[in-house]
């Protein structure tokens, strides 16, 4: 197996944990949300518990993949992870990690997204559509609970990558 591609960013939402845990973890609620997916639901039992399966297809852009997963870890409302059962498309396993800690104001908000790339040859291609699908992930959540604060992440996303475009132009000359 390859060595893993791991993204985990940490951020503040005005909401509290009991909302965004049942928000990432109810295929019913995610499904609104999160405009990565153009399918999410349970497959089998409408529960959400340790073991729950859920069947998901990715939208074109992340190469429209359908993938079957299960929740090994739920400690409501503060913790939950995600794993894929099967290999689909170029990626051989995934995970998502979410933790949701209470905070003034809020929860602070701990998502890890690990992905397996299949094959050597398709990482770099992996990665990079991993990374839009985490950080489309974050503004989603965000966007959703709060549009204010997600459009000011917004922003500061395009001027970083604005920056690191400008710093690769100038490591080139």
């Amino acid at each position: 197996m390859q060595d893993p591609i791991q993204f985990k960013q940490s951020f503040p939402i005005r909401s509290r944990p009991d909302v965004l845990f049942r928000l990432v973890g109810d295929p019913k609620k995610r499904i609104r949300w999160d405009k990565s997916l153009r399918q999410y639901r349970y497959e089998g039992e409408e529960k959400l518990q340790v073991g729950s399966k859920i069947k998901g297809v990715l939208q074109w852009k992340y190469g429209g993949a359908a993938f079957q997963g299960k929740y090994t870890h739920l400690q409501g409302p503060n913790r939950a992870t995600l794993e894929t059962s099967k290999p689909f498309g170029l990626i051989e396993k995934m995970s998502q990690q979410w933790s949701f800690k209470p905070m003034p104001g809020g929860a602070e908000v701990t998502f890890t997204l690990t992905v397996h790339p299949r094959f050597k040859l398709a990482r770099k291609g992996v990665e990079r559509l991993v990374q839009g699908y985490f950080a489309e992930i974050i503004l989603e959540l965000q966007r959703a609970v709060d549009s204010n604060t997600a459009d000011a992440m917004q922003e500061a996303a395009q001027e970083i990558a604005k920056k690191q475009k400008e710093e690769r132009k100038k490591k080139k000359k």
